[in-house]
């Protein structure tokens, strides 16, 4: 019998220092997005519009800029190419 659907999990740990992806190349309302203090953010746009790296950028801002402990951090990614 064929599988039809396969469950797999990976567990890795995003280095908030070291070389992290530069901003600098981010749009302004990618960059807004990435460093926005108040509440949560919801980002919608087209595919290949750069959200898999908007939400990256965001995740290593909190870590190294904002100083978040990575144990209070998570993030769920539906692929490990999207997870980095």
């Amino acid at each position: 019998m064929p599988t039809v659907h396969r469950e797999s999990v990976a567990l890795g740990k995003l280095t908030p220092h070291g070389d992290a992806a530069p901003t600098d190349d981010l749009a302004p309302d990618q960059l807004a997005a990435v460093t926005h203090t108040s509440g949560p953010a919801r980002v919608i746009a087209p595919a290949g519009s750069g959200k898999t790296r908007v939400l990256t950028a965001r995740l290593r801002h909190l870590l190294r800029d904002r100083r978040y402990e990575p144990d209070i951090v998570t993030a769920v990614a539906y692929n490990t190419r999207a997870a980095g």
